[in-house]
């Protein structure tokens, strides 16, 4: 009877000791495929830069309108933050090096990096 008992206590301590080897040996179920990859939203909320801020600039060709003159600006944001309330302005000189006229916009939206606007 005793050695029926030992065999036994034999058996289930190898159960016991082969259960958790057993249960890592089963096939795991397949992962599931990575999603499809699509281009992350820009960002909505960046914090603008205080100070001075770098842009590029494109200048148009000044257009005649009714009221004067128009000259239409490209400008796009280089820096690492947004610009908030970026404004332009534009001098006109006559040949005696005097100030004849002069135009200022502000835009009052951000202008995120990377991205560009247009100015009149």
């Amino acid at each position: 009877m005793n050695r029926r008992r030992l065999a036994l206590l034999a058996a289930a301590g190898l159960f016991i000791a082969l259960s958790p080897s057993l249960a890592s040996a089963q096939a795991k179920p397949a992962a599931s495929p990575p999603p499809a990859s699509t281009p992350a939203a820009p960002a909505k909320w960046v914090p603008p830069i205080k100070g001075e801020a770098t842009v590029e600039y494109i200048q148009g060709k000044p257009m005649h309108v009714k009221e004067g003159v128009e000259t239409k600006f490209r400008v796009r944001n280089t820096s690492k933050g947004s610009i908030a309330l970026l404004s332009v302005e534009e001098i006109w000189y006559n040949t005696k090096r005097e100030i004849a006229a002069s135009g200022s916009f502000r835009n009052k939206a951000l202008l995120n990096p990377g991205t560009s606007s247009s100015f009149r």
